[in-house]
């Protein structure tokens, strides 16, 4: 994660759980990087909350690391899309199954960036919007 943050260089960081340690790594290599957390199924020492809404430039974003909307059981992923409506968002993040996932319902991007400790196919995301409120996401392969 820390040569995809140097390659990257992005103006926020969005960590979606399980390996709250390593992301202490992360904050602590990159201290004026705005981040924000959630607590995954293995953070159980962590204080991160269960889920975040926060709002980048006009788009309501929905985190959360999944496990408790049945990501990895629910292939129309249904648990978070309805949770992401609930809120307003217009995009939709979640992680647990660790795997790379990107689509559009009903006007919600739910991504997943996968994860770069993954062995076989190590990903990240990169999520960008613009000042309009256009939102772009790209999955990339591990560098």
């Amino acid at each position: 994660m820390l040569q995809a943050i140097r390659h990257e260089q992005p103006d926020m960081l969005v960590f979606l759980g399980d390996g709250s340690r390593d992301f202490d790594v992360i904050r602590s290599s990159f201290p004026l990087l705005p981040a924000l957390d959630v607590k995954g199924n293995c953070d159980t020492m962590s204080d991160a909350p269960l889920f975040l809404v926060f709002t980048v430039q006009g788009v309501k974003i929905f985190m959360a690391h999944g496990h408790r909307y049945d990501v990895k059981y629910d292939p129309d992923l249904d648990g978070l899309w309805n949770a992401a409506k609930r809120t307003g968002a217009d995009v939709a993040l979640f992680g647990h199954t660790h795997q790379a996932y990107s689509r559009t319902r009903d006007g919600v991007l739910i991504l997943n960036p996968g994860s770069v400790g993954e062995k076989n196919n190590p990903s990240y995301a990169v999520l960008l919007i613009q000042k309009n409120g256009k939102i772009r996401s790209e999955i990339k392969g591990f560098l």
